[in-house]
Order: structure tokens, then sequence, then C-alpha cells
């Protein structure tokens, strides 16, 4: 019995979250893989010399900045519901 209760004042509690938080994180983690996408593409499009591939690169650039753009504004309403 006293075993049961010392573990229990030393174990931290388990918090459980709710899909918003969980929806948040996952939001923010996404958030940063994009900008490292972003930062990779402006690398490789500074190297880029063949024509075909430049339009690659910025046409690979405006999809990653839509889906910035997304993540924030998801983010921001994720946070004003209690994320």
């Amino acid at each position: 019995m006293q075993l049961a209760m010392i573990t229990k004042s030393i174990l931290p509690q388990t918090k459980v979250m709710t899909d918003i938080q969980i929806e948040f994180i996952d939001c923010r983690n996404m958030l940063r893989e994009c900008e490292n996408m972003l930062r990779n593409n402006e690398t490789l499009f500074n190297l880029e010399t063949n024509e075909i591939m430049i339009d690659s690169r910025i046409y690979e650039r405006e999809c990653l900045l839509a889906k910035h753009r997304y993540l924030i504004s998801r983010i921001r309403e994720l946070n004003k519901t209690g994320g």
C-alpha cells in the first residue's frame, strides 16, 4: 500500500493531450520541416545552371510557400482554440 502511494508521488502525472493539441504539435513540426525545405530549395536554386531546373526550383518554392502560409494560418487557428 505504501509503495503505491510513494510511486504515485514520485512518478509524474501523465497528461492526456487533446486532438487539438496533437494537431498543433504536428503542424508546428510540419512548419519546421517546410522551412528546412525552403532553405534547401534556395540553396539548390542558387547552384542551378540548367534553365529548366531553375524553373522547377521556382515552382517548387511557390508550392512550399503556399504550404507554409497554410501551416501558419492553421497554427494560429489552433492556438486560438487552445492548442
